[in-house]
């Protein structure tokens, strides 16, 4: 599967490696992608952050409260 947006194309795909250098990811089959960003999605719950409880801010509202 793979989207874009206007400006740069983005790719979802099983990684192999990630070079020392950085500026290349190597996918499963192979194939070498220039990176500027790299995203790692972890399936992480976004409705109840576990941090949300620790970040607290004006009036010492935590951000869980909000």
């Amino acid at each position: 599967m793979s989207l874009s947006t206007h400006t740069a194309p983005i790719k979802q795909t099983r990684l192999s490696f990630l070079p020392a250098n950085g500026q290349n990811a190597v996918s499963a089959a192979g194939n070498s992608y220039p990176l500027d960003v790299l995203i790692f999605c972890t399936g992480f719950q976004t409705t109840q952050p576990l941090y949300s409880h620790l970040v607290h801010g004006r009036d010492g509202l935590s951000l869980a409260d909000h």
